[in-house]
């Protein structure tokens, strides 16, 4: 009997399915001749009644386009299969990582106890929040950060980055993802009144970094699976915003990843797999890693788009 593999995701209404990772990489293994299968938050649950877990699962039909895009995806049936050891869950929820992402991890954590893999692991993510992870790293690999609440320490740091020249500034709640809430502000404005005129989107601990020029000629994406790099892409904000991220408009190509980036986002990659972190999206701005991404890494079809080929059917293989 074939080991199942499990993608845990979000609504299908959710996803933008043209190009998401997780229904990319589930057709993907599918058509390799893998017993794939969609699980949704709703249909998952732990008991402690039985060795193995029985979950009500979505199995699909879909198909990937010349261009490396998702023509559709439909559900074709549900059935429930029992999962246990030897079969993988794959954790595909997007962030924010929230009250409920906690719980879908506490949850996989306790799959894992029945002997069931999961990918990337619970443990893992809960170990490694994608900015503090980069922020780790030696200052030169690395954008100055600040990361914590309004008060003297905040505003010291502010005025240290102006000391030192900077004008412009970026501040982001430490759980955003694919730009959202990320806001550009100047030396001119008033630090405390400009985040409490953010408060409906940054609630609590923050990150304050330099604006970095470099910017405009873009932002580099590297995936990592199990150790190795498997695809870079340099993306670029559409004009008139200082945003990389493609789900805001940003550009992409294909970008040979410089030898010390490589050496250094493989050493991190090498060091997370052995926390069971099997895929890593890195963000890479001037040569310095600004996140490592764990909790839901994307922008596998556009890096498959930009090299001409599956990139999940020749590396991320189980």
């Amino acid at each position: 009997m074939k080991n199942k593999i499990l993608f845990l995701i979000d609504p299908l209404e959710k996803l933008n399915i043209k190009k998401d990772s997780s229904i990319f990489w589930a057709i993907s293994l599918k058509k390799l001749g893998h017993e794939v299968f969609l699980i949704f938050v709703k249909d998952f649950y732990v008991q402690n009644t039985t060795t193995n877990l029985s979950f009500k699962v979505y199995d699909f039909e879909g198909r990937i386009t010349s261009d490396l895009y998702i023509d559709h995806l439909t559900v074709v049936e549900t059935k429930r299969v029992d999962v246990g050891p030897g079969d993988t869950i794959l954790m595909r929820l997007d962030p924010p990582f929230n009250e409920a992402y906690l719980h879908a991890l506490w949850l996989l954590e306790f799959c894992a106890g029945k002997g069931i893999t999961i990918s990337n692991s619970a443990k893992g993510i809960l170990q490694h929040q994608e900015k503090l992870a980069a922020y780790k790293l030696p200052l030169q690999e690395t954008i100055p950060s600040f990361v914590g609440l309004l008060g003297d320490d905040s505003l010291n740091y502010l005025n240290k980055l102006m000391e030192e020249g900077y004008k412009e500034f970026i501040i982001k709640p430490l759980n955003s993802f694919s730009g959202i809430g990320v806001f550009k502000f100047s030396s001119s404005e008033n630090f405390t009144e400009y985040l409490h005129s953010k408060r409906a989107i940054i609630k609590d601990y923050f990150v304050l970094q330099p604006f970095m020029e470099k910017i405009y000629e873009g932002e580099i994406r590297s995936i990592y699976w199990r150790g190795q790099e498997i695809g870079s892409i340099l993306k670029k904000p559409k004009e008139g915003t200082f945003l990389a991220n493609i789900a805001q408009g940003g550009k992409f190509s294909k970008i040979h990843l410089p030898i010390a980036t490589d050496i250094a986002c493989t050493k991190i990659a090498k060091e997370l797999l052995k926390d069971g972190i099997d895929l890593i999206a890195y963000d890479i701005l001037d040569g310095k890693i600004s996140e490592v991404n764990v909790t839901c890494p994307g922008l596998v079809v556009e890096t498959s788009h930009a090299y001409g080929e599956n990139i999940a059917s020749k590396h991320m293989l189980f």
